[in-house]
């Protein structure tokens, strides 16, 4: 009898030692699981500013190489880009919106010397309009590392 004492004595000690290491196994599991949440949730912020950046990229070279982009592209642009304000700063909204309201003007820049009736100052005005609309459009473009980096880059992600 005194050997059946002598276990349940020992379980009933070690029963709160088993406890406890239980219960820091379920910490440990907890704390992970929030780990991978967390980088989860950043890979998806991630993955939904680079589509943006992508975005802004691709248009940014189309309305650089293409004399007469149509307005379904920037309709595209202003699709891709309707959530950064959800996603960047104030400074990256407004840049986006920067390039949308100058890819407008370099189109109508672009329709009015297509028309052939201006006189030869209009001409010349339209195409240092033009020029600087695309100077424009190529300093953008060299520039968006810049501006996309601190949400992109890895000092992004904690």
């Amino acid at each position: 009898m005194q050997g059946a004492a002598s276990f349940v004595n020992y379980a009933t000690t070690s029963l709160p030692i088993a406890t406890f290491f239980l219960s820091m196994a379920v910490g440990v599991v907890a704390w992970l699981q929030w780990r991978v949440a967390r980088n989860k949730l950043w890979l998806d912020l991630f993955d939904r500013r680079y589509k943006v950046f992508e975005a802004t990229r691709k248009f940014l070279w189309l309305i650089y190489k293409n004399v007469n982009y149509e307005k379904s592209e920037l309709t595209a642009f202003n699709l891709a880009t309707s959530d950064a304000e959800f996603l960047f700063s104030h400074d990256v909204v407004h840049w986006l919106a920067t390039i949308q309201d100058r890819a407008a003007e370099l189109s109508t820049t672009r329709t009015l010397l297509s028309q052939a009736t201006k006189d030869d100052a209009e001409l010349a005005r339209l195409r240092e309009a033009e020029k600087q609309h695309i100077l424009w459009v190529l300093i953008q473009i060299n520039d968006m590392t810049t501006v996309f980096s601190p949400y992109l880059g890895f000092k992004c992600v904690k």
